[in-house]
């Protein structure tokens, strides 16, 4: 079974012209989200592989590369790991 990752829906947020602001209430921290890393967070809406997530960003934004893709969807998924924004599901 592979791992997903889906929203923490503890993640208090709000979206202003098509980007999104989360804060998390425990940690005392606020975080705004570029054009990508909103697309991401909506698209977590369901539990999603990470294979998944970046080929949906392959797919939706102009990268240079699936290897740059992949290296910068992967550094934004640790980060969300560690700041407690994502749940892992096996699924």
């Amino acid at each position: 079974m592979a791992t997903k990752l889906i929203r923490n829906p503890q993640m208090i947020t709000s979206q202003i012209d098509g980007e999104v602001f989360m804060m998390d209430i425990d940690q005392n921290s606020f975080l705004g989200l570029n054009a990508v890393a909103s697309f991401i967070w909506d698209f977590l809406e369901e539990a999603r592989t990470n294979e998944e997530i970046i080929a949906a960003v392959d797919a939706n934004f102009d990268a240079p590369d699936l290897d740059a893709v992949t290296r910068d969807v992967t550094s934004f998924l640790d980060t969300m790991r560690k700041g407690n924004m994502v749940t892992e599901v096996n699924g």
